[in-house]
């Protein structure tokens, strides 16, 4: 049976604490509605439904972790967002996409079992989270759970799959879809770099055929959410993504076994993309 996946499903978990003022989350909320770099006219029927049939063929994140995860490559945490430098990131879209990528790093560390080394990552996925203004996510009661079950590897994920739920009902209930486009990339694009630089040049073997299988399916992925992000014309960073991903189509062929030089070559373009994206080290 097809698991539904929900639009905002690369958000991964907040840090435990309270929740920000509802005065400090009114401001907050008013300055992301006034910013110009954000489209928030109120969209149709029509794109409401093309949104949802994007989202609805994309795969639930923790399946192709899982078998990322269980891949016979060392896993090497150096390749993962820096998070030292999320505060640097002021822009409400650039928040969004990077609680994608974020978001991402955050999911394959739960499923490699480095709970211990997710401390930095929920730290940041709360900073951003917070600023686009999802608090409803991440209430008292859920925190409590996350900070009960934060060594149990399954219990993390169902977890954070309600997380994702309730983050997407506020983004769409607000009109936000934007916002919710661009956590979306973000962590596709941020999964893709990850199996792409894992692979690193090599041959297809034992130990990284899973890897060349998620890109293979990956790709029919690339054109569904460039052709979201494409629903927002007048949304500077979704056009510019778009333009990003188009480029990226022509390097990566569809319906084809991949080669290590075109591997290669993607894991090249994804790193260029997403440093134009996140803050450098």
């Amino acid at each position: 049976m097809k698991t539904r996946f929900p639009l905002i499903v690369w958000i991964i978990i907040t840090s435990l604490g309270a929740s920000c003022g509802s005065d400090e989350t009114d401001q907050r909320m008013d300055s992301i509605f006034n910013s110009d770099t954000l489209v928030h006219n109120a969209m149709n029927d029509s794109v409401r439904e093309r949104i949802k049939q994007f989202v609805s063929t994309i795969p639930v994140p923790f399946d192709i972790l899982n078998k990322l995860s269980n891949s016979k490559l060392v896993f090497n945490a150096d390749i993962l967002s820096n998070t030292a430098q999320v505060g640097q990131i002021t822009d409400p879209n650039l928040q969004a996409l990077n609680l994608g990528i974020y978001g991402a790093d955050m999911a394959l560390l739960i499923t490699q079992s480095r709970l211990s080394d997710s401390g930095p990552y929920l730290k940041s996925v709360r900073t951003l989270a917070d600023a686009i203004v999802v608090p409803n996510a991440f209430d008292e009661t859920t925190m409590k759970r996350f900070d009960n079950n934060r060594n149990n590897q399954d219990s993390l994920q169902k977890l954070v799959f309600s997380s994702y739920m309730r983050v997407d009902t506020t983004l769409i209930s607000n009109d936000r879809q934007a916002l919710a486009s661009l956590v979306l990339s973000g962590g596709w694009l941020e999964s893709l770099y990850l199996t792409s630089t894992m692979i690193d040049s090599t041959e297809k073997d034992d130990k990284n055929a899973t890897l060349y299988e998620i890109m293979e399916e990956q790709r029919l992925h690339l054109e569904q959410l460039t052709g979201l992000l494409q629903l927002f014309p007048d949304d500077s960073t979704c056009s510019q993504l778009a333009r990003e991903m188009n480029a990226l189509a022509t390097i990566y062929p569809k319906g084809e076994s991949l080669s290590p030089l075109q591997v290669s070559r993607i894991a090249r373009e994804t790193a260029i993309t997403r440093q134009r994206f996140i803050p450098t080290r």
